[in-house]
C-alpha cells in the first residue's frame, strides 16, 4: 500500500494512485544521464555505453530541456562536436502535477519508456521510468 503524509486512515491504492503527482515520484527517483548543450558526444557517448537502456537528457544553461541522445542517435556525428549537433528536439514531456496514468498513458500512445518531466517553464525536474510508475501502484 502506498504511503501519503496527507492521510493517516486506511484508503484504497488505486485512489491513491490517482491523487499521488509526478513531482511526489520525481523526489525518490535516481539521476539520470543529464548533460549541457556543450558536452562533447564522446564524453556523452561513454556515459551511454555504462548504462544499459539509458538516454540522454540535454538542457541548456538554464537547466531548460533541449532534447535526448540515445547510442542510436551518434553514428555519422564527429565525437568533438557538442551535444546539440545530434540530439533530438521535441520529446515527449509533461509537468509534474500531472497523474502517473497520465504519464503512462502518453508513454505507451507514443511507444516511449521514460517521460521528460518539466517545470511550466521548461526547466527539467527528471526523468521517469515505467519501472518507477510501476514501483508507485
Amino acid at each position: 500500500m502506498l504511503n501519503s503524509d496527507s492521510m493517516d486512515a486506511p484508503y484504497d491504492d488505486a485512489i491513491t494512485l490517482k491523487l499521488l503527482t509526478l513531482r511526489k515520484l520525481l523526489a525518490a527517483n535516481p539521476a539520470h544521464l543529464i548533460f549541457d548543450v556543450h558536452s562533447h558526444l564522446s564524453e556523452i557517448e561513454g556515459r551511454l555505453l555504462e548504462t544499459p537502456r539509458a538516454v540522454a537528457v540535454v538542457v541548456d544553461d538554464r537547466g531548460v530541456l533541449q532534447g535526448t541522445l540515445r547510442l542510436a542517435d551518434l553514428p555519422g556525428h564527429d565525437r568533438t562536436q557538442p551535444a546539440d549537433t545530434a540530439m533530438t528536439r521535441g520529446a515527449p514531456q509533461l509537468v509534474p502535477e500531472h497523474d502517473p496514468d497520465t504519464a503512462l498513458r502518453l508513454m505507451r500512445s507514443v511507444g516511449i519508456d521514460r517521460l521528460l518531466v518539466v517545470e511550466a517553464n521548461g526547466t527539467l525536474l527528471g526523468v521517469l521510468t515505467e519501472e518507477d510508475l510501476a514501483r508507485a501502484a
